[in-house]
């Protein structure tokens, strides 16, 4: 494989006629196109040499992917030649595709052209992706940054799609399917997209309530005395006069952007010493309540992962400023 090209390949079953046409259709295209977590809110296409196109891709995280370009070559159903433009990607995926760009270059990836085949061998198809990149560079960090992990998932959706085709197909009494009958299958969408929000909720509803209770006292106090470590500290805590309402007002602030899916990414930040005082508080001092520290510990990690491109650019050993 050359420096700078990426190949990938499949066989598919079946004739070509039909795979081809799944890669220029939008109602087709959103069915398949991206990694399995991803949703395609926007896919329009001008299949015509000169004609643009633009599909958007949206994570679990919400964040958008956006891809565009135009049609070069369109041999029906051989070939397909198009090129490819990330500019609109977040700013966190170009640092990472050229980390220490300059802020005004937009588009470090640059343009890519990708040449897609469609190959008939023995009454199926071969389709083979190739994608030209402007240099080795690119082309490394984007391999890095999971490239190959994203196209195949993206042909094993394909590939789930032209089976549910082929068994359509096979109902017909003469085996195939007119163009018009290759109808939009819909997406099952996997569970998983819901975690991220299920534990938003899990970890941002305590925190409000605790935030407001700072305030407000409904939450009866336990009865058990608390050692006397545990005390001394709580007494430590309510002599310095803010320490207590500003825990209050952390939490607070904390749980109302988590619930309302805003800054996420800040809230998370923010309250990360906040869970480290809790973890060290419970372990050395009060160790009845370590169980919902780490519970609490555990939804932290997990949502700082699910938006762990966002935190990416943060771990970069030396950034340039603007």
């Amino acid at each position: 494989m050359p420096e700078k090209e990426f190949v990938i390949t499949r066989v598919f079953d079946g004739p070509r006629e039909p795979l081809f046409k799944m890669w220029i259709e939008p109602k087709h295209i959103a069915q398949w196109w991206g990694p399995r977590t991803f949703d395609i809110p926007v896919c329009e296409t001008d299949v015509r040499q000169g004609g643009a196109y633009r599909i958007v891709m949206r994570g679990t995280d919400r964040v958008d992917y956006p891809v565009k370009g135009v049609y070069r070559e369109i041999v029906r159903p051989e070939r397909l030649v198009m090129t490819m433009d990330c500019s609109e990607h977040p700013e966190a995926w170009h640092d990472l595709v050229k980390p220490n760009r300059p802020k005004e270059e937009r588009n470090p990836a640059g343009e890519l052209l990708q040449t897609t085949t469609f190959e008939e061998v023995g009454g199926r198809t071969k389709l083979t992706i190739r994608i030209h990149f402007e240099s080795p560079a690119i082309r490394d960090a984007m391999l890095k940054m999971g490239m190959t992990e994203g196209w195949s998932q993206s042909l094993d959706r394909l590939a789930e799609q032209v089976a549910k085709i082929e068994r359509k197909s096979a109902t017909k009494s003469d085996g195939k399917l007119n163009e018009d009958e290759i109808e939009e299958t819909p997406k099952k969408k996997p569970f998983t997209r819901h975690f991220p929000t299920i534990a938003r909720i899990l970890m941002g509803l305590p925190l409000f309530v605790f935030g407001l209770n700072g305030f407000f006292n409904f939450i009866p106090q336990p009865t058990t005395p608390l050692p006397e470590g545990a005390t001394a500290f709580a007494g430590a805590l309510m002599n310095t006069g803010y320490m207590l309402p500003l825990i209050g007002v952390t939490c607070l602030i904390v749980g109302t952007l988590l619930l309302l899916n805003r800054f996420v990414p800040l809230a998370l930040a923010f309250f990360a010493p906040f869970i480290v005082n809790s973890i060290a508080f419970h372990v050395f001092l009060e160790p009845s309540g370590l169980v919902m520290a780490f519970i609490f510990l555990a939804l932290e990690l997990y949502l700082a992962w699910s938006y762990r491109k966002t935190f990416l650019p943060m771990l970069a050993a030396r950034v340039t400023p603007d």
